[in-house]
């Protein structure tokens, strides 16, 4: 027979408890350096619904058992952490998942003045990063790209990062006032110490830039301007990642396509 308590778990405690708790544990993070500010920002939300979850198991333990059987659950459930951190890397890979993001801008201006503003992005000003949410976490900003004509009658693409991160874009399609299209390159030093959080990459295990693209169309006095990002996430909460992964790169794309209107609209 169920045996109330006489005493419950207040919902103070229980709400008070959970959000000491993650906190701690990402301060912990950060403190033994497991863990960059990026991440760690990142996965509060998370750690904040695990514990959430986590306090309402425990009301409902001290709530319809006793308070010895339960003190002895909490025990149990205290070495959780610990056993599956040990069989963490034991169990499958996450499975890998592929996304497209895509932006479109409408700028008053002819196609061949847009693709000189996209094809060679000169350094762009902070104001058009200003108050974004990859700035808020610590993302750098792009700085400028450049597509250049090699001797081996290829072209690529040098884009440029704040903190000295730098990668490449190869390029697939190249028909000028109309498409260009690029598959990103990254070399080992693309990423200096330091620039992000020392276990994170544009192309690493659990998230790859893989492609991207400009698409003008000439319509309605001006040019649609459509850019196209293929990437990959790969983590144990890819629902939480796809949509993390989907914010950064709309932020990020739709600044430097809104940059690309104000300057083909006041520049020419």
């Amino acid at each position: 027979m169920v045996k109330w308590t006489k005493t419950p778990f207040k919902s103070y405690q229980l709400y008070g408890y959970w959000r000491v708790t993650a906190c701690l544990v990402v301060v912990g993070a950060l403190l033994i350096l497991i863990e960059g500010w990026i991440c760690a920002i990142i996965i509060f939300p998370i750690f904040l619904l695990i514990g959430m979850a986590t306090g309402l198991v425990m009301w409902i333990l001290y709530s319809v058992v006793n308070e010895i059987r339960a003190r002895r659950a909490v025990y149990s459930f205290a070495v959780l952490p610990l056993i599956f951190g040990a069989i963490e890397h034991q169990v499958a890979p996450p499975p890998y998942e592929f996304h497209e993001t895509v932006q479109t801008v409408f700028i008053k201006a002819n196609p061949e003045i847009v693709w000189k503003h996209v094809t060679q992005t000169k350094p762009i000003e902070s104001k058009f990063f200003e108050r974004s949410f990859s700035s808020m976490i610590g993302v750098p900003a792009p700085v400028e790209a450049n597509t250049e004509l090699l001797s081996n009658g290829k072209w690529v693409r040098h884009m440029k990062w704040e903190k000295d991160v730098h990668f490449y874009g190869d390029v697939t399609e190249f028909q000028p006032s109309r498409k260009l299209a690029w598959k990103y390159r990254f070399e080992e030093n693309s990423f200096p110490k330091g620039a992000l959080d020392d276990h994170v990459t544009l192309s690493g295990e659990h998230f790859e830039l893989i492609d991207g693209s400009y698409l003008l169309t000439a319509k309605d006095g001006g040019t649609y301007l459509t850019e196209t990002t293929h990437w990959r996430v790969s983590t144990q909460f890819n629902i939480y990642s796809r949509f993390l992964g989907n914010v950064l790169i709309s932020d990020t794309v739709s600044r430097l396509i809104n940059m690309m209107k104000v300057r083909s609209e006041t520049e020419g």
